[in-house]
């Protein structure tokens, strides 16, 4: 599956990320996106670059500009850092479309985005506090990460404010399967470190006590902030949730260390074998319909469009 590999290229120490990403681009391409457009919480954007067509070439990857990873299981964002000199934007494909405005609170973030040409305006903003768009100015709203924000109600319903009549918000939201699965509860339970050492605050951040991680809460919140569900797709069988969960996140701080210590060259050509192998490995994982109907897995989020109500 190619999109699987651009994803597994961008983010190859991580690949239980490519393969959530590969899920989420899938799900995606089933929804409209009008512009005028916003990407609320686009981080660096390198997401939203290859869902909207966009291919960077093999001497790419997420970790040139990696600092702090001695502080990694402390929460610390070790992504939130960039030196121009040091992060060589290799792109073999621009995207086919561009997306009018990218938000997020992180400057940082969105100085790495700027040379992809994917957003026409970026917008340093907490979209806890608003956003800073006039009313009735945007035709599609897009969020992957609204179930981390604390803000909701108010959030929603400056969405809301900016959207046009007829216009769409896209959005990312949990089921309860997604909580419920964490190898964080093995821990609490049991009070087993081995689950503690995998989890390292993951369950936390992920999924914040401020919010009731179920559909019936989502949508309450939904009605009241006078929108309607109109479209909906199942997202991340539950045995890749739990992958993603597992995944090689212990092992991140010593991977960058052999990153680091790797002249180019043999980093290179490291990469090019581990990427291979991965993807082979991973494809079957990329067929949702198999997962759910010959599996029996479950979804741990749903992608929906909302409209006015």
């Amino acid at each position: 599956m190619e999109i699987l590999k651009e994803f597994l290229s961008a983010f190859w120490l991580r690949p239980e990320v490519a393969l959530i990403k590969t899920h989420e681009y899938l799900a995606l391409q089933q929804f409209a996106l009008d512009e005028p457009s916003a990407d609320v919480g686009c981080g660096d954007g390198i997401f939203s670059f290859i869902a909207a067509g966009g291919r960077f070439g093999p001497g790419f990857d997420m970790y040139q500009n990696v600092a702090f990873t001695e502080r990694f299981f402390q929460g610390v964002d070790v992504f939130d850092h960039f030196d121009p000199e040091r992060f060589r934007m290799e792109i073999t494909a621009y995207p086919t479309r561009q997306i009018t405005y990218g938000i997020d609170h992180k400057a940082t973030l969105l100085e790495k985005a700027k040379p992809l040409r994917l957003y026409q305006n970026t917008i340093v903003a907490d979209a806890n506090h608003g956003i800073p768009l006039p009313e009735n100015s945007l035709r599609t709203v897009f969020c992957n990460i609204i179930y981390i924000l604390e803000n909701l109600d108010r959030l929603l319903a400056e969405m809301r404010r900016v959207l046009q009549d007829g216009g769409r918000i896209v959005l990312q939201l949990p089921e309860k399967r997604a909580e419920e699965v964490m190898i964080y509860h093995l821990h609490a339970k049991h009070g087993w470190e081995w689950a503690r050492l995998i989890d390292r605050n993951k369950y936390a951040t992920t999924y914040p006590a401020y919010h009731r991680h179920e559909r019936s809460y989502w949508d309450e919140k939904i009605r009241v902030a006078g929108l309607k569900v109109v479209q909906e797709v199942d997202l991340r069988p539950d045995l890749v949730h739990v992958m993603w969960d597992i995944g090689l996140r212990p092992l991140f701080p010593a991977f960058m260390e052999m990153y680091r210590r790797l002249a180019p060259t043999d980093r290179g050509e490291v990469k090019r074998v581990w990427v291979d192998t991965l993807a082979e490995v991973l494809a079957q994982f990329c067929e949702p319909k198999w997962m759910y109907t010959d599996l029996g897995c479950k979804p741990t989020y749903r992608m929906v469009a909302l409209e006015k109500a």
